[in-house]
């Protein structure tokens, strides 16, 4: 998987400013439905 590893590559200040605002889905293969994040 690339995609991460890059996106914190480029935005290196990105924070992730309400965690209880990510709504998460799923058992096996869980993960996100939203990530509000605040790229800087």
């Amino acid at each position: 998987m690339l995609l991460l590893p890059m996106l914190f590559e480029r935005f290196p200040n990105m924070t992730l400013p309400d965690p209880a605002s990510v709504r998460w889905h799923g058992f096996g293969f869980r993960g996100p439905l939203n990530l509000p994040v605040r790229l800087q």
